[in-house]
């Protein structure tokens, strides 16, 4: 699974999308780390049907926290977020993708988080995710984290930004990969 001077060798770096806002910041730390390991960038935005399930129940509705005002909360406006959703995503990793030049595709799956997230790993991946000091409050946050326990591929965790030249912390549980991957996520830098 190594190639040359120690680095490992992914094929893929899997990053997760939602809806949430750290999207962008997550699509823009897994390029860089892409383009160092010169792996494909493949976005999977998930639309969790459990979330399109408590839409159709008639009780459901959306609370504006800055209006405080109630909304309905339905399943055709649910699928039109998604769609829109996904369209800014697929843009945003396209865009990261070119500046950093690097291959990338993007997927939409539908399902529950965690068990969509898991199906699209293959061997070979390694998989992106983003960590916030606020992850559990979020449904997807709390499904990727319940998710990690059990991804068959190595995981890097993300935090909302990162900066450059910053120590990077890496869990070695033994193999040499682990330690390969700290090093060419302390060594990636901008676009050559």
């Amino acid at each position: 699974m190594t190639e040359a001077a120690g680095t490992p060798r992914f094929r893929r770096i899997l990053v997760a999308l939602d809806t949430a806002e750290r999207s962008g910041a997550a699509i823009e730390e897994a390029a860089r780390l892409a383009a160092g390991l010169r792996a494909e960038l493949v976005g999977v935005f998930i639309e969790d049907t459990e979330l399109m399930h408590a839409a159709a129940l008639s009780v459901t509705r959306i609370v504006h926290c800055q209006t405080r005002t109630l909304a309905a909360f339905d399943p055709a406006s649910m699928r039109r977020a998604y769609r829109v959703r996904s369209a800014e995503t697929r843009r945003s990793l396209e865009t990261a993708a070119a500046h950093w030049r690097i291959k990338c595709s993007f997927q939409i799956e539908r399902g529950i988080y965690a068990e969509q997230l898991l199906a699209s790993i293959r061997e070979g991946d390694l998989l992106a995710l983003t960590s916030s000091g606020r992850q559990r409050q979020s449904r997807a946050g709390a499904a990727a984290l319940g998710a990690v326990a059990r991804t068959p591929c190595p995981l890097f965790l993300m935090r909302q930004a990162r900066a450059p030249g910053r120590p990077v912390v890496v869990l070695y549980e033994g193999s040499p990969d682990a330690l390969s991957l700290g090093r060419a996520e302390r060594a990636s830098g901008e676009p050559s």
